[in-house]
């Protein structure tokens, strides 16, 4: 019996022993195998071969002996767990890894996964391509999701040196829940690099305090990434400290971009910069205390983006605190400018032939020398609709609008501009303004309460109701700033907020419980389907019915999906991307509502992307 138990523990001991030893590595994966050691020592390259397999099993330390790759022709399942994640490390951090990277690989090989891990101290060096893709290299190839992970303190360096975290080429990756974090170097993307047709999906991922000369964050080039619930934080660069887009379209929904950027010199684009005809859509973004010497928010030249439902706060910079637009038309919905500051264009600078179109504006509160709201100049002509400009200031004291040279002007239709035309400054205003300006006063607007910043309207002010009585061609969103209904009775207030007294309060108390509920859908974005999913705890035995409808993001209905009485439990209903008729809608933005009797109750916005 004693020796039956020695025997047991002997083995035990044994199997202990094994799982803590270092294994070195190198060489061709050429049959499926597990890495399944405390240690993996890589001491040479490592090719996983077309059709073969690699799992990595959680807790294991892989540990590079020099300036070796993981080059994927086959399949990696690096997967750990939330307590025992998986680390791609170096035994030189100065001298590096050269990443794990995925060149072409063959299609037919089944999804890659890395998962729960870290990835630091990866070197991408040398010339193109590698110097590209610090910890992470995909070109051409789709097939891989990066989740839960650590991206950090990686670098490329050289010549054309792209991607210091991650580099992403002509492939449509997904990566969720993952942090880039101090990733430096290389001429563009110092956190990620997107080119080349590429078009990943990111959701929920974090880019805080890394550097690269563009595109401190992210570089997107003749991409169209789509990014949702993202966070650009003190990243550095020259020109687009958070992303920089040149002649690509990303979608952002829902980010924050704070404290990025710096200025120096003749740096662009605290958070955003743009330029060669790109056209991203922004919408429910927060530029907050982003810094550049021009374009402290963002910074647009020759390109055209649509930002929407989005607040400039606290920005800074030598011209253009919130926004630069320099030979640019963006269009610009449902946003608030507050408290941006520069030393010409507190909240917007334009020049040379720019033609921002602002929409349902509150621009508040901003300052500068001079154009503490607005300044323009060289041909540019800012167009503002429904939108307030009040309380902007500079030297000389009240401030909305400089017109800084007599080519330039700025038009007004259906706004609150305090002083009217009569407060419009510099030498292209007074005697030789020559722009649009109709249906537009100067009345307080009786805010909410702006010493709290809420520049909500209140019950008294002259906005409400007020706005253009044909909304065709604004473009307007479902929603306002606030997420409340845009548009109510067929007219809209001006400014970015809409009021809507008694709203909150007209369901039943009996529903109020609703509120504490989640609309969710997955996948979000998708291509073919997505489920939209509710709670109905609550307001099964309140609500005699409910309706669940798709819109389109400027307020047209889309699909019905659900109208009637709900049960106890969960409410799911399937969505393929169809209209009322059948036919297929475009890729875009799109927000389901649920509601009930004339009250909205939860919103989600959709991403559809086939």
């Amino acid at each position: 019996m004693r020796t039956g138990m020695l025997f047991c523990a002997f083995c035990i001991c044994s199997a202990l022993m094994v799982r803590a030893s270092s294994i070195n590595k190198s060489g061709h994966v050429d049959v499926s195998q597990t890495w399944d050691a405390d240690t993996i020592l890589v001491v040479g390259e490592v090719t996983i071969d077309d059709a073969c397999r690699l799992t990595i099993a959680p807790g294991t330390y892989v540990e590079f002996q020099s300036s070796y790759a993981i080059n994927v022709q086959g399949q990696i399942l690096a997967v750990g767990t939330a307590t025992d994640s998986i680390i791609f490390t170096a035994r030189d951090t100065a001298e590096g890894w050269k990443g794990i990277r995925f060149d072409e690989t063959p299609t037919t090989n089944d999804s890659s996964r890395i998962s729960y891990c870290r990835l630091e101290y990866g070197r991408a060096t040398g010339t193109n391509p590698a110097n590209r893709g610090g910890a992470l290299f995909v070109r051409s190839f789709s097939a891989l999701t990066v989740s839960h992970c650590t991206i950090r303190k990686n670098a490329a360096s050289g010549l054309e040196s792209y991607g210091s975290g991650m580099y992403c080429s002509d492939a449509s990756p997904v990566v969720i829940n993952t942090t880039f974090s101090e990733n430096a170097g290389g001429w563009r993307g110092g956190g990620m690099y997107c080119g080349e047709e590429a078009s990943p999906t990111l959701i929920d991922v974090t880019f805080y305090n890394n550097r690269s000369d563009a595109g401190g964050g992210m570089y997107c080039n003749g991409s169209s990434p789509t990014l949702t619930n993202v966070r650009f934080i003190s990243c550095r660069a020259v020109k687009g400290s958070g992303i920089y887009c040149n002649s690509a379209s990303p979608t952002v929904i829902n980010a924050l971009f704070q404290e990025n950027g710096q200025i120096v010199g003749t740096n662009s684009g605290g958070a955003v910069y743009c330029e060669n005809g790109a056209a991203p859509v922004l919408s429910d973004i927060t530029f907050r205390e982003n810094r550049s010497a021009w374009g402290g928010g963002m910074y647009v030249v020759s390109s055209s983006p649509r930002i929407v439902n989005s607040i400039f706060e606290n920005n800074g910079a030598n011209d253009g605190g919130g926004l630069f637009c320099n030979g640019s038309s963006p269009t610009i919905i449902n946003c608030a400018f507050l408290y941006n500051h520069a030393s010409m264009g507190g909240a917007v600078f334009c020049r040379s032939l720019s033609s921002p179109s602002f929409i349902n504006g509150t621009l508040c509160g901003n300052s500068a020398d001079s154009g503490g709201g607005v300044y323009s100049l060289s041909f540019s002509s800012p167009s503002f609709t429904n939108s307030i400009l009040w309380g902007n200031s500079s030297r000389a004291g009240l401030d909305e609008v400089t017109i800084a040279d007599t080519t330039a002007t700025a038009n007004f239709a259906w706004c609150i501009l305090r002083g009217s035309n009569d407060s419009l400054r510099g030498p292209g205003a007074q005697a030789n303004y020559d722009g649009d300006f109709r249906n537009t006063i100067a009345t307080d607007p009786q805010f909410t309460d702006t010493a709290e910043g809420d520049y909500t309207l209140g019950a008294g002010s002259p906005c409400i109701n007020a706005g253009k009585d044909d909304t065709t061609g604004l473009s307007l969103p479902f929603l306002d700033l606030a997420g409340r209904e845009r548009i109510r009775g067929g007219v809209v207030d001006i400014g970015a907020y809409e009021y809507q007294a008694g709203s909150s309060s007209s369901l039943p108390r009996t529903v109020t419980s609703i509120t504490r509920n989640t609309l969710t859908a997955y996948p979000n974005p998708f291509s073919g389907h997505t489920v939209v999913t509710f709670p109905t705890i609550g307001v099964a035995n309140a609500a005699k019915s409910i309706r669940l409808t798709i819109y389109t993001a400027e307020g047209r209905r889309v699909r019905k999906l659900f109208n009637g009485k709900p049960r106890a439990g969960t409410l799911s209903v399937t969505w393929n991307g169809n209209n009322d008729f059948g036919n297929p809608v475009q890729d875009g933005i799109y927000v389901c509502v649920l509601s009930a009797g004339d009250s909205i109750l939860k919103t989600k916005r959709l991403t559809l992307k086939r």
